[in-house]
């Protein structure tokens, strides 16, 4: 049903015509989604005290399976994750498929199957620093590597122990199940220790030449000022202040 807030959209397992529903700015299923890996499993939400939680990605309803988990009820390999590994944020794509207006590739997926839209990422992977993410990318280009090949290494070095993360713990490696920012914030992580890893003879002398910022790494500055970033070498470690 349509009201003056949106249209209203209901859980897709709840009994009708009874059910969870919430109003949402929602449009049909768009036909470029990317489809589930499985069938969502059989479920019919309780007709007057149903459980649900929200994609945090389409903004729609979908059963919480929670509590029947925690229960033991049910097995957990027969219910598709609903939640990030990382930020335990809600999203439906491995659950039922997501149906975000203007599509969805897929908001919740196991870390080794992510793709990333290499125009809008490649920028900012290194520090969110234009100009060391550049250097990485001019070395990709003259070694012709592309964003999947450097994802792959990163994530072959993080299961044979020569990379790790900061702050960030994945339950079962690089197939547990995350969301698409936590998996950038993943991939920038390793993909610093990748462009470190980079020995100086492969990188132009304009490049090696420039001093270490003392600030390494955690500088500030380097995001607020071309001119510091560019004659800065950034990737290192803090020295003031440790």
């Amino acid at each position: 049903s349509v009201g003056g807030f949106g249209v209203t959209v209901r859980c897709r397992q709840c009994p009708n015509p009874l059910g969870y529903s919430v109003t949402s700015h929602s449009v049909p299923v768009p036909s470029h989604s990317v489809p589930p890996p499985t069938a969502p499993p059989p479920h019919t939400c309780h007709a007057t005290a149903p459980v649900h939680v929200l994609c945090q990605c389409c903004v729609k309803p979908m059963p919480s399976r929670t509590s029947l988990l925690a229960s033991g009820l049910i097995n957990p390999n027969n219910i598709p994750k609903q939640s990030c590994d990382i930020c335990s944020r809600n999203f439906c794509h491995l659950y039922w498929g997501c149906d975000k207006p203007g599509g969805c590739s897929g908001c919740l997926k196991p870390l080794k199957l992510f793709e990333f839209p290499a125009a809008s990422l490649t920028p900012t992977l290194i520090l969110d620093n234009i100009y060391e993410s550049e250097i990485l990318s001019n070395w990709m280009t003259a070694n012709s590597l592309s964003l999947p090949d450097v994802f792959n290494v990163c994530l072959t070095k993080l299961t044979s122990g020569d990379f790790s993360l900061t702050d960030i713990a994945l339950p079962n490696g690089t197939d547990s199940s995350v969301c698409l920012p936590c998996a950038i914030k993943v991939f920038k992580d390793l993909a610093y220790q990748y462009r470190s890893a980079i020995p100086s003879d492969q990188l132009p002398t304009h490049v090696t030449a420039r001093p270490n910022c003392y600030w390494g790494n955690k500088c500030r500055t380097q995001h607020s000022r071309p001119h510091h970033a560019r004659n800065f070498s950034h990737i290192c470690l803090q020295t003031r202040f440790t």
